[in-house]
């Protein structure tokens, strides 16, 4: 249908609150259909635990923010986060005697238990700053859980996690990154320290001794007891490979033949046949030792992982191992370490801060991550890959796709710079970079001259006429610039979501002045602006959405009740009046009246952070929401989403 002119669209201001009124009730009853995940799957798996009565029972921790658990040996993964605030999962542990009983703990030196396989978690204890980066429960007592952090040493707990105590006696490095206990003798353990090598103690905590002669390298970054005989220990380390111990830690000897010069970040050994070690490296994925340590050799075909966090082997059938890696996900070896092989099915633990959909071709989405840059699927979120080359920077604040020559794509970083890619991701170039590194936290094109880009880097705003070759920067005046948006009808006029509101151009950036009226001067880091409509913008205010009708001149708050922290917002390309928010901590919800009125549409949504919405252009009931770190979620929504409000 023909698109309604500008002026006919002005017109309509005066219409504006009759429609909002007209529609606040017969929209609120719409139904809601079921979001599902699309990936990416992968992630950085920072540890994998195996139940030890049922080993095809895994639960992986993951760098952005999730748990999840599978129970067919990896073949399928749910994700398990009921309960769970993180920012990253550090260490799992399970109990031995009850391995329903698992505690995680994370960021912030923040501990869970759940008591059901991981279907609910409880916070039990947080020291408030810092990392729990080790877990262990006494096999004999499972009430004793001790817990490694990378601030206060070790902490014990004699009832299960309820209540802590700090144990640092003779421990003289404070920065834990390893705890483990020796299963025939409980009351004896170790720890890896950052810089102080290993400590030992001998009555459960209580005083800790220098267990270091022989050992050249103190960081001290994994340790694995020999199940069958404990006297044995093996340590990797940061800067001086593997060494092992034969008299209960009293002594070592450096066991690093043919490993790489690398870090090596976790060390693993079959519990059946102690000769047969492994370990996980940075940047040269796994080695395997089958003479105790004595010589290693590559084990990763098929692994295309480079770095490797976490190794876990099957108990029962220890043929059967699982690498945890950066970026890449989880790895199955069923030929003790042979060949591997993706297993990743229903595990997208990716944090995804941007996505961006091909206004040409709707089955093309790009996803911009927070850790791992950019992923691309051609099939509409079914497969994807990384389209990485070139980009040096890896946490994408904000993407661009040229609406005319849509191979033409730009990434804005958080590390202050902005790549291009003129063949739709295959390879990127830096165009921009800020010698201060500031973030880039937006960029923006001019819809009718994309050669002419916007972009908003600390109180800078910088514009480039030639797609990036060069540019030029205006200070607003703000401390900080957030967000821009543009005019899709006039580009001369642009929007700034800054440190002190609102501010507003009408001068293709030349000159910006406040506009924020009936609001305050307060950080505006959200803004978004009706593609039909230009007059009307959005932003937010905590729990509450900020609404313009005339171009920015007066804001109101559109709803009266709090959604929670308002972290995105989208606006409905061709249902005038309906728009999204996505919030941190109540997932998604859906205005069907400019704002007025709210529904929660989370149903199968299993995250409920939302950091990112796109709406697809040539089927606007299809939203996606990228998530905090269990990558894109699409929900496909029904007919009753297009009521002829207004023609198009």
């Amino acid at each position: 249908m023909q698109r309604l002119s500008l002026l006919t669209k002005i017109s309509l201001v005066g219409l504006v609150v009759l429609l909002i009124s007209l529609t606040q009730t017969s929209f609120a009853s719409a139904s809601l259909n079921v979001w599902e995940n699309i990936g990416p799957e992968g992630g950085t798996i920072n540890v994998i635990v195996i139940d030890p009565h049922i080993p095809t029972t895994l639960y992986a921790g993951t760098k952005d923010n999730s748990i999840f658990k599978s129970i067919d040996g990896g073949a399928q993964w749910s994700m398990i986060n009921d309960g769970v605030i993180f920012g990253e999962v550090k260490s799992l542990a399970i109990d031995p005697q009850t391995p329903t009983t698992i505690y995680a703990g994370g960021l912030r030196s923040i501990l869970y238990k759940s008591v059901d396989g991981g279907q609910s978690w409880v916070r039990k204890f947080i020291w408030g700053y810092g990392e729990l980066l080790a877990l262990a429960v006494d096999p004999l007592n499972p009430d004793i859980v001790y817990a490694g952090s990378s601030t206060h040493g070790v902490y014990k707990s004699t009832d299960g996690g309820e209540t802590w105590t700090q144990i640092t006696n003779g421990l003289m490095s404070t920065l834990v990154r390893a705890l483990v206990i020796d299963p025939q003798a409980p009351n004896t353990l170790y720890v890896g320290t950052h810089d102080g090598g290993v400590f030992k103690s001998t009555d459960g905590g209580e005083s800790w001794s220098v267990a270091n002669n022989g050992l050249t390298a103190t960081d001290a970054l994994a340790i694995a007891i020999d199940p069958q005989n404990s006297q044995i220990l093996h340590v990797s380390t940061g800067s001086g490979g593997v060494f092992k111990s034969i008299n209960s830690g009293n002594s070592w000897s450096a066991m690093s033949a043919g490993l790489p010069d690398t870090s090596i970040l976790t060390v693993a050994i079959d519990p059946q046949d102690s000769a047969t070690l492994y370990v996980g490296t940075q940047g040269a994925g796994v080695y395997k030792s089958m003479d105790g340590a004595s010589s290693w050799s590559p084990a990763g075909s098929g692994l295309t992982a480079e770095t490797v966090r976490t190794l876990a082997i099957d108990p029962a059938t220890p043929e059967n191992l699982y690498a945890g890696a950066e970026i890449y996900g989880v790895f199955k070896s069923s030929d003790s370490g042979g060949n591997w092989s993706e297993a990743n099915e229903g595990l997208a633990a990716v944090g995804v801060s941007a996505i961006k959909i091909d206004p040409q071709s709707a089955n093309t989405l790009y996803a911009g991550t927070f850790n791992f840059g950019i992923y691309k699927s051609t099939d509409g979120g079914m497969d994807w890959s990384l389209s990485n080359a070139g980009l040096t920077d890896k946490y994408i604040e904000d993407m661009a796709i040229n609406p005319q020559e849509t191979s033409t794509l730009y990434a804005a970083t958080h590390e202050g710079s902005i790549f291009k890619s003129t063949n739709a991701g295959q390879n990127w170039i830096s165009i921009y970079h800020n010698l201060s590194n500031f973030a880039v936290t937006s960029i923006i094109i001019d819809p009718q001259t994309p050669t002419t880009l916007y972009a908003a880097s600390a109180e800078k705003l910088l514009k480039s006429l030639d797609e990036g070759a060069s540019w030029i920067s205006n200070n607003l005046g703000v401390q900080n610039i957030y967000t821009l948006v543009i005019d899709p009808f006039t580009p001369s006029t642009l929007y700034a979501g800054t440190q002190m509101g609102v501010y507003k151009s009408t001068d293709s950036g030349a000159s910006w002045n406040p506009s924020y009226g009936g609001w305050v001067a307060e950080p505006v880091e959200i803004l978004e602006i009706d593609p039909q409509f230009p007059l009307i913008l959005y932003s937010a205010r905590g729990g509450l959405v900020m609404r313009t009708i005339d171009g920015g001149g007066y804001w109101v708050a559109a709803n009266y009740g709090n959604l929670g922290a308002i972290s995105a917002i989208e606006v409905d390309p061709q249902n005038f009046g309906t728009l999204y928010v996505g919030t941190y901590g109540d997932g998604v919800s859906r205005s069907m009246n400019f704002g007025e009125t709210w529904v929660s549409i989370n149903k199968g949504l299993d995250s409920y952070y939302i950091y990112s919405l796109a709406i697809d252009p040539e089927a606007p009931n299809r939203l996606h929401a990228g998530t905090e770190g269990d990558g894109i979620f699409l929900v496909e929504q029904g007919p009753e989403l297009y009521l002829p409000l207004v023609s198009r």
